[in-house]
């Protein structure tokens, strides 16, 4: 079975919930949409967003997670964007993966 968390920030998903989905990874696909770039609101350089994603790359590896999408927007902003515009991204995503279950963290 497909299933699908939502993250705001790269390692949400692993504060939030990294046991369930190690678990659910054994027998279902994970995928997981990461929602901002989780740095640039505390850091200005552009490594640290890098770093981040990196991490999340890796720990997603650790819990079996099978993909991962970026969406990159940016960090602690998601106010001053549109909600339909977001609301289009994770719909792409929804209708990539097709999952039965979504989580959000």
């Amino acid at each position: 079975m497909d299933i699908l968390v939502l993250a705001a920030h790269p390692d949400d998903e692993v504060l939030g919930m990294g046991a369930t989905i190690k678990k659910l990874s054994k027998k279902n696909k994970i995928h997981l949409c990461v929602v901002t770039e989780g740095a640039s609101a505390q850091y200005s350089e552009k490594i640290v967003i890098k770093k981040r994603r990196e991490a999340c790359l890796k720990s997603g590896k650790v819990l079996g997670i099978s993909t991962i999408d970026f969406l990159d927007y940016q960090d602690m902003k998601l106010d001053t964007i549109p909600s339909l515009e977001i609301n289009k991204e994770i719909e792409k995503i929804v209708r990539k993966y097709k999952p039965k279950i979504v989580y959000t963290t």
